[in-house]
């Protein structure tokens, strides 16, 4: 079996800038477990999985250890891919999700993806957590990621431990006022915990979600400029829309090729 396969820079201006995706296509599903050992041989943050559905396509995302129910960064890359390879006529790409539908839009150079929001919550965080911050958050939340408030934009950009060794399917988000970069609202990071796979992300759109609506309440704006200040970095600007977000950004594909592969079933003997 030979499928297509795609490697894009997400959220970048530039290639290895963003948060880099592989994209495989295919006719039909794959079964899990395929899809969990290409997601384990690319070993990039995630792996999106994109197939025809009856009004679109069928998108799943797994990181190199398991499968996530949203990730702006790979549905970015997975519709870049259908509108730079002529897959689509149309601006506008549905894609079938664990989350619901998501539809991505094109705009000139850049591509606008309307996603749900999440309403973080107040909450406490584990000594574990808290020791290695080295600094007093501003606020802590949680949503399904734990959110800490930081209240210069050096502590997020500076913060130099990790979290990986902390056991959970999810991760602690970094996120600040930008007050010393102009053109820019909020900075952010992002660090996994051990099941995700991921130390740090380096741009995370499914994050966005978590911490726009805090940060639109917080600044009285409905559009945010944003800046993932990892290694690589990248940028994204959201708006909410009452019980979504518009998250935008550009892509750039980085490689293209094939996966060749048993077929599915084939025992290899």
């Amino acid at each position: 079996m030979k499928l297509p396969i795609y490697q894009v820079d997400s959220f970048a201006h530039r290639v290895f800038s963003g948060n880099p995706a592989a994209v495989v296509i295919s006719r039909d599903a794959l079964s899990d477990s395929m899809c969990m050992q290409i997601a384990a041989e690319n070993k990039v943050s995630e792996t999106s999985f994109i197939w025809p559905a009856e009004d679109g396509y069928h998108l799943r995302w797994f990181t190199p250890t398991t499968e996530v129910d949203l990730c702006g960064h790979g549905t970015l890359a997975a519709a870049h891919v259908l509108f730079s390879e002529n897959s689509i006529d149309a601006d506008s790409v549905q894609f079938s999700t664990a989350s619901g539908a998501l539809t991505v839009q094109r705009i000139g150079n850049e591509y606008q993806m309307n996603f749900p929001t999440y309403q973080p919550q107040p909450t406490e965080i584990a000594d574990n957590i808290r020791e290695r911050l080295g600094f007093e958050p501003k606020d802590l939340l949680r949503s399904s990621d734990f959110i800490v408030v930081v209240t210069t934009e050096q502590n997020v950009r500076e913060f130099s431990d990790s979290f990986y060794d902390i056991s959970g399917d999810h991760g602690v988000i970094l996120t600040a006022e930008a007050t010393d970069t102009d053109g820019l609202d909020i900075i952010s990071r992002y660090f996994g915990f051990k099941e995700i796979g991921i130390e740090e992300d380096p741009v995370t759109g499914s994050a966005h979600c978590a911490i726009v609506q805090y940060w639109c309440n917080k600044l009285d704006k409905e559009i945010l400029d944003a800046f993932q200040a990892s290694p690589r970095g990248g940028y994204l600007t959201c708006e909410r829309v009452g019980d979504r977000v518009l998250l935008k950004g550009k892509a750039i594909t980085y490689l293209k090729g094939e996966c060749y592969l048993e077929s599915e079933g084939d025992s290899g003997d």
